[in-house]
């Protein structure tokens, strides 16, 4: 009887494994601060998050979806991040051995609680409230960010997507402890940029800019924003042709010490260009679009 059992047990679990995914694709929508937010189904559960590059971490659960969603292992320690105010927070943590998503197979990622973190410029801006899938997710993938066809597309390996290399700008990929670093340039003024799709807009810090540069009307970025208490400036990708990879960014003041990028790419830059994160060959790849 106990063999019986037993096997009856290795069936119904292997009954409910699904058939791994080796490529997905998962389309998003722009929420009102032009964030992309996806719907996606995680060992069975389905919830509606931001994609953040920005975060380490694989995902950021409300205390209702981690008692929800199975095979969440809770872990004792907390975890201490700070965002671009340089706040602090003490957040619960958790681990999967393994997940799914979407279909795709997922191994030993970490997850926080969730607590809303970022920089707000307007007035009413008010921080995201979104559940959050970060960069941690994705260490084993290859990503494929493509705002123009609003889709973000994970494979196992490169070779599984359908692209032509010759028409992507390869670059190494460069991590930090505050996310994928993007060297940008202006001039003789090289900037550290973190690429990051949780950004509305792309920035500066007003300390790390020597002079005003290439200043351009804050109208471009911001339209609601008055020029008369704005600044903004163009930079480039290092390495490539000036005006085929042109950035935007609004040059902001504030305290920004306990940062070591120099500012953030976000999503305007996202709009003009399709970035490929491939993590098992160490490179970030880019391609200019054409606007619409």
């Amino acid at each position: 009887m106990k063999g019986f059992l037993r096997t009856g047990a290795v069936i119904l679990t292997l009954s409910i494994i699904p058939y791994a995914q080796s490529v997905i694709s998962i389309p998003f929508n722009l929420d009102e601060s032009a964030l992309p937010i996806i719907e996606v189904n995680i060992n069975g559960r389905d919830g509606e998050f931001m994609l953040d590059s920005g975060s380490q971490f694989a995902f950021h659960f409300t205390q209702e979806f981690m008692r929800q969603v199975p095979n969440l292992q809770y872990r004792k320690e907390k975890a201490r991040s700070t965002d671009l105010t340089g706040q602090v927070f003490l957040n619960d943590q958790f681990r999967f051995h393994h997940v799914y998503v979407n279909g795709m197979s997922f191994e030993n990622v970490e997850g926080v609680s969730l607590t809303p973190w970022g920089l707000t410029l307007l007035p009413d801006g008010k921080r995201p409230e979104h559940m959050v899938i970060g960069l941690g997710l994705f260490w084993q993938k290859v990503l494929m960010i493509d705002y123009q066809q609003r889709t973000f597309t994970v494979a196992n390996q490169l070779s599984e997507l359908d692209i032509d290399q010759n028409e992507w700008l390869s670059l190494p990929l460069t991590l930090s402890e505050e996310g994928i670093v993007m060297d940008m340039v202006q001039g003789n003024k090289s900037y550290k940029m973190l690429l990051d799709t949780g950004a509305s807009v792309s920035m500066l810090w007003r300390n790390n800019v020597n002079g005003t540069g290439n200043g351009i009307s804050c109208k471009e970025i911001i339209a609601e924003w008055d020029n008369n208490n704005c600044e903004a400036t163009q930079i480039h990708i290092k390495h490539a042709t000036p005006g085929k990879f042109n950035v935007n960014a609004l040059v902001i003041k504030g305290n920004f010490d306990h940062m070591e990028a120099d500012g953030v790419l976000g999503t305007p830059f996202l709009q003009q260009h399709q970035v490929l994160i491939d993590f098992p060959h160490h490179q970030l790849m880019v391609r200019s679009l054409e606007p619409r």
